[in-house]
């Protein structure tokens, strides 16, 4: 479950991390993935209204 689960956030690049084994977080690139489906996402809703 938990394998699936990763594969559909991160990618098929990318594999589980094992049990103790440290996982690194750069909201920088968060912030930019979710400007950009924001962007996209109200271009699309500023055409139906």
């Amino acid at each position: 479950m938990y394998d699936q689960l990763w594969k559909l956030c991160a990618g098929h690049l990318f594999d589980l991390p094992k049990i103790g084994e440290e996982v690194y977080y750069f909201p920088q690139g968060h912030i930019e993935q979710a400007i950009i489906f924001f962007l996209q996402n109200y271009y699309i809703l500023s055409h139906i209204f």
